[in-house]
């Protein structure tokens, strides 16, 4: 029997995410202007005219109208095309790493992967890398981070890479001594998964007390969420009365992670018989990823408001880094994330104020958002134990490190 060659799932791949980008081209338009992404249908903005499926196709029906609309001849912008040619690419040229590069010596080698094994991770990570894209382009245009697209991200993330756990087979790249196991999903052990539980218990229970009233809104009295006339969101009115409010609701998800450390490491709760499934560990593994990250920001988020009396961080960066730690784990991922983004915003700053003062106008400021969202494709493609250093120098130096540690043929499996 014939197989299907790669080459086609690659095609197939790449028209797919020239198809997602048409869709974030939607997201991006309407989300900050508070619209629905379901209806109406793509329209003109200008008059009104609805699109013909030939003038919905990707890139292709941009060309065919040369970007202009059929009906009142209106320019369309270019950012449509470019946005869903640049998914397509990061679809396809996600796909070409993950399952054509065979080289284990890079970072993101072929490590002995099977798309039927490993196609629930393969799209979480598509999904991470469109949200991303999205989320940078709203944040650098309006400074603001619509949270239906972490949220997303994270709901992706919490049924496919348990769902791939448990009918697939998490796949591990074991490169030698030096770097030594190095999972691709998020995974924990025992321990880590009570913690988890009781940081989720902690938010549900900061939720319901919310809506009872007993936890104060934060953002009562403050016009945060609406934008301004500019576009951007206007500043706090009392900073630091938000940033105290906030601090009690993230007692409660701490105070639970606390209690649920304090249990598993005294024993005094046994995990179900169904903690010894490997997608049990990877679901607490994504759930802890996303406390952890979400909550390093929102602490940076609490203190830098409370120290400079300006909102420091917005909620949107906030829930981003909490998607990203559902996506790649509260490990080395979430903290090499968070120690890479501070060095890309110090370098595009640089950047923009030699610009600026080239052309004697003021610097453009970009928000925090697109350096976290860069901060994590960095951590996607090079991974938390794979940036290397000794490694890579002796790879591009001409060196020639240890192979890879393979059980004689036999694929890398996971090993918890």
């Amino acid at each position: 029997m014939m197989s299907t060659p790669p080459w086609v799932f690659l095609i197939f791949i790449t028209m797919a995410g020239a198809c997602v980008g048409s869709f974030l081209n939607v997201v991006i338009y309407r989300l900050p202007a508070g619209l629905s992404v379901v209806s109406p249908p793509s329209r003109c903005p200008h008059c009104e005219h609805r699109l013909a499926s030939y003038e919905n196709v990707p890139v292709l029906g941009w060309l065919w109208l040369r970007g202009r609309c059929r009906k009142c001849k209106a320019p369309i912008s270019i950012q449509y095309p470019l946005i869903e040619l640049l998914t397509a690419v990061i679809f396809g040229g996600s796909f070409v790493l993950f399952y054509y590069v065979n080289d284990w010596r890079l970072p993101m080698g072929k490590l002995g992967f099977g798309f039927v094994h490993t196609y629930p991770l393969f799209l979480t990570w598509c999904a991470l890398l469109a949200g991303l894209l999205a989320a940078t382009l709203i944040d650098a245009r309006h400074y603001i981070i619509p949270l239906e697209i972490p949220w997303t991200v994270t709901v992706i993330a919490l049924v496919l890479l348990p769902v791939g756990a448990a009918f697939g087979r998490p796949e591990v790249a074991v490169y030698g001594t030096s770097i030594d196991f190095e999972p691709f999903v998020p995974f924990v052990g025992e321990t880590g998964a009570m913690v988890a539980w009781g940081g989720a218990a902690g938010v549900i229970i900061a939720f319901v007390l919310l809506k009872l009233g007993i936890l104060p809104n934060s953002f009562e009295g403050e016009e945060d969420e609406a934008l301004d006339e500019d576009g951007e969101v206007p500043p706090l009115k009392h900073p630091r009365k938000v940033a105290l409010k906030e601090l009690m609701f993230v007692g409660f998800p701490l105070l639970g992670m606390l209690i649920g450390h304090y249990l598993a490491a005294r024993g005094v709760i046994n995990q179900p018989a169904v903690a010894s499934a490997p997608w049990y560990y990877v679901l607490a593994g994504c759930v802890l990823g996303y406390l952890v990250g979400g909550g390093m920001i929102w602490m940076i988020r609490i203190l830098g408001t409370l120290g400079f009396g300006k909102e420091a961080m917005g909620l949107g960066d906030v829930h981003l880094l909490a998607a990203i730690g559902a996506v790649l784990g509260w490990h080395e991922a979430v903290f090499l994330c968070i120690f890479i983004s501070p060095f890309l915003g110090l370098a595009v700053t640089l950047v923009l104020a030699v610009a600026a003062a080239a052309k004697k106008g003021p610097a453009k400021v970009i928000p925090y958002g697109p350096y976290l969202a860069a901060g994590a494709v960095v951590v996607l493609l090079l991974g938390s134990a794979r940036v290397d250093v000794v490694g890579l120098y002796d790879h591009f130096m001409g060196s020639e490190p240890n192979p890879p540690i393979q059980p004689s043929g036999v694929p890398p499996v996971f090993v918890p």
